[in-house]
């Protein structure tokens, strides 16, 4: 027993203080990748909602707001929209980016009422009242639902789904998270999946160094590596680093972002060839 403990005593006081920061920022970093692919978003809706809220294709106006747009095209509660400018729309995320493409132009809406078709004609405004949007409605999909699912089983199913790619968001953060201020997205590349696969990743990834094995050591170099391959289209055209950072909400300009980028896999680099000088050091 004496002789396995120095064994196991014996890497880590080998273990310098880079490489115990190396570890630690891993870990922080693993901890932080797998907080950030939670759904907060989605978990928020769908406890305020009592359950999963499922979409199908149309849109019910619940309100029509004083002094509006729509108030002046007498649109009226649980009017179906149907469609803009002859283009057919089916879900609120569709019928509010049609509305933004038209702020201060005149457009045709079709809507179904009682049955019948009727066509209404009004202005989107550029500077509605906060909270009121550009026509002045409140919209929810036409057949929302809610699965009603106790608070111990929702929780771990809309996480579950998240990761699958089906969330739910917002249309507006200034607005209560309710029937019609929400839409479902949906995610093809799997952005949370992957964050989550990322996080426990590096967190294995510090473990390891921390602890002073090669598996540790050769997960860092074959991390590195995969980003660094993954980077390849991007380093062909450095513009799509930008498109990049503004799609996880990154308000900096395109310079910044590059230079942040390249930065990242400079220290990356310089990370790997530090450890393995160190090599000797792992068991």
């Amino acid at each position: 027993m004496k002789e396995n403990e120095d064994n196991v005593k014996a890497p880590l006081s080998k273990r310098t203080k880079i490489i115990s920061l190396i570890a630690v920022f891993n870990i922080v970093i693993g901890i932080l990748g797998i907080i950030l692919s939670l759904p907060f978003i989605t978990l928020f809706i769908s406890i305020k909602y009592g359950g999963i809220p499922t979409y199908k294709n149309g849109i019910t106006i619940k309100q029509v707001l004083p002094n509006s747009p729509a108030e002046q095209a007498q649109l009226k509660q649980d009017d179906k929209i149907l469609s803009i400018n002859d283009s057919n729309v089916s879900k609120t995320n569709e019928f509010i980016d049609m509305v933004n493409t038209n702020k201060g132009k005149n457009v045709e809406i079709r809507i179904e009422r009682n049955g019948q078709i009727h066509s209404v004609q009004l202005t989107p405004r550029n500077n509605p009242p906060v909270g009121e949007g550009s026509v002045g409605i409140n919209i929810v999909d036409q057949s929302l639902k809610i699965d009603k699912q106790p608070l111990a089983l929702l929780v771990p199913t809309t996480i579950i789904r998240a990761y699958q790619g089906t969330e739910l968001r917002l249309i507006s953060p200034l607005v209560p998270a309710r029937p019609g201020f929400s839409y479902e997205y949906r995610d093809k590349s799997f952005t949370r999946l992957k964050e989550l696969v990322y996080g426990v990743a590096y967190i294995v990834l510090g473990v390891g160094l921390w602890t002073m094995r090669k598996w540790g050591l050769y997960l860092n170099i074959g991390l590195t590596g995969l980003g660094l391959v993954l980077s390849i289209p991007y380093l062909f055209n450095l513009a799509n680093y930008n498109a990049l950072f503004r799609s996880f909400g990154s308000n900096m300009s395109g310079s910044i972002n590059i230079m942040t980028a390249l930065v990242n896999i400079g220290v990356d680099i310089l990370i790997v060839v530090y450890l393995y000088k160190q090599r000797k050091l792992f068991q």
